[in-house]
């Protein structure tokens, strides 16, 4: 019998992975627990209720005696973290609930950071939300902000002088601009207070940092038994000019000695928090003018927006690899045995706000696979709407993700304007008055992204 894998907070990326990878084949895979988009209405919706710790005790209950086989996730709040709370519950392989959080709090995930690697580690401080004065500043200028719990990279922004923190004391003493809606936080809070060991600060808090600067990328790994593995990094390409990704490249073209120093500093880390049986991703800065590599964040969790990219490298899904994991199993993952010497993630930009009068089709798509059978292709503007209706990194608007395969850089390039031609958008200029979003009400403007921040 197949091992029965429930896939928590799912999305239409987990389906069309497994599908495609044929890992509903080997794996009894169900959808049935809460999707992505439940949790979606319940924690950006200023009017919410929504009780994630009653809902935990629920699901667990609903859970029990399923015969379930193992859990996997790759939505990150709460997705992860109730992945990790529901095996523990129900004594399935599984990270612990408390590395996960630790990994989740940035300020604690920091901390953890500075006694296990500190070398990898920039300056940091929690900064409360309601301080009252001005106070000094925690550290030199130029820093950053960011929520200890946020979704991408939004409300974290530059302090870059003394006008600038002043004006955050402003709007710290009137708990205006700096933080996500109160669900979301309400929801990071009660996992935190399920769990045993003191965490310093929680979702109503920010943190400081320093900059970081350098050529972005992410490592992904897994930990199985205790026992690290690595399995690849994918580099940051950003647009020119400015801090928006243009595409995710693996292989890596970094040194190789700044590789061997990333994985040094993951194994370290994961092992040190106590994290096993899980995949997980770790964003890195490399700066080439002092061979300094330092931590941006850590994700307990597979980079769904990479499963792809390591199966036409590699031949392995990282949904494979996580379902495998979730049920005790050896990962099987093997380095280069796929079909492609490389692969990218393309990410579509615009960077000024449009209307979207039309947007590429499924018939447009089936072409762009019928040529490409490798690619995938999934289209975030919606249309009759704008841009800046959808969650966006805050410096320009996502209007797709198209993956493909290549022999090299200049192949993938290639493959990339072919599609693109394929794929027709008609986006009209907007007015410039304010449009409504999914994440910021009209007292909550959006915020800057700061250098370096990662979108």
């Amino acid at each position: 019998m197949s091992p029965r894998i429930r896939l928590v907070a799912p999305s239409g990326r987990e389906r069309r992975e497994i599908e495609r990878a044929g890992i509903d084949r080997r794996f009894d895979i169900s959808y049935d627990i809460d999707d992505a988009s439940f949790f979606e209405s319940k924690l950006y919706a200023a009017d919410s209720s929504f009780d994630l710790g009653d809902h935990l005790e629920c699901s667990v209950e609903r859970l029990r005696g399923e015969g379930i086989d193992g859990l996997v996730s790759a939505l990150d709040h709460p997705g992860s973290a109730l992945a990790a709370f529901y095996a523990d519950a129900l004594d399935l392989p599984g990270p612990s609930p408390e590395s996960v959080m630790r990994c989740q709090h940035k300020l604690e995930s920091r901390k953890a950071q500075r006694r296990l690697v500190p070398d990898a580690t920039p300056a940091f401080a929690r900064l409360p939300v309601d301080r009252s004065g001005i106070g000094d500043p925690p550290l030199p200028f130029p820093f950053f902000i960011k929520p200890i719990k946020g979704r991408f990279s939004a409300f974290a922004q530059e302090i870059r002088d003394e006008n600038t923190w002043r004006a955050l004391a402003t709007r710290r003493q009137e708990g205006r601009d700096l933080l996500p809606p109160k669900p979301f936080r309400d929801a990071f809070n009660a996992l935190l207070h399920r769990l045993d060991g003191p965490f310093e600060g929680n979702a109503d808090d920010l943190i400081a940092e320093g900059l970081l600067t350098g050529t972005q990328c992410t490592l992904d790994g897994l930990v199985h038994q205790g026992e690290v593995q690595i399995l690849g990094i994918v580099d940051s390409i950003m647009y020119p000019g400015t801090i928006s990704f243009a595409r995710f490249q693996t292989p890596s073209l970094l040194p190789d000695e700044a590789r061997r120093r990333m994985a040094d500093i993951a194994e370290r880390f994961m092992l040190g928090i106590g994290y096993d049986q899980g995949l997980f991703n770790i964003e890195f800065f490399y700066d080439p003018t002092d061979h300094r590599v330092s931590i941006i964040e850590v994700n307990p969790r597979l980079a769904s927006g990479f499963a792809d990219l390591y199966e036409k490298v590699h031949g392995t899904n990282l949904f494979e690899i996580a379902a495998r994991l979730a049920c005790g199993r050896d990962p099987g993952f093997s380095a280069d045995s796929g079909h492609f010497a490389c692969a990218a993630s393309f990410v579509e930009r615009v960077f000024e706000d449009r209307q979207v009068v039309s947007v590429p089709g499924a018939t447009d798509i089936a072409e762009v696979r019928r040529r490409f059978p490798e690619s995938r292709v999934e289209i975030s503007a919606r249309t009759g709407g704008r841009l800046s209706d959808v969650m966006q990194d805050m410096a320009s608007f996502r209007i797709a993700l198209v993956h493909l395969g290549g022999t090299d850089v200049a192949d993938l390039e290639s493959k990339h304007r072919q599609c693109m031609e394929l794929l027709p958008f008609d986006l009209r200029p907007v007015e410039a008055e304010p449009s409504s979003s999914e994440w910021l009400d009209s007292e909550n403007p959006k915020p800057t992204l700061p250098q370096g921040a990662p979108a």
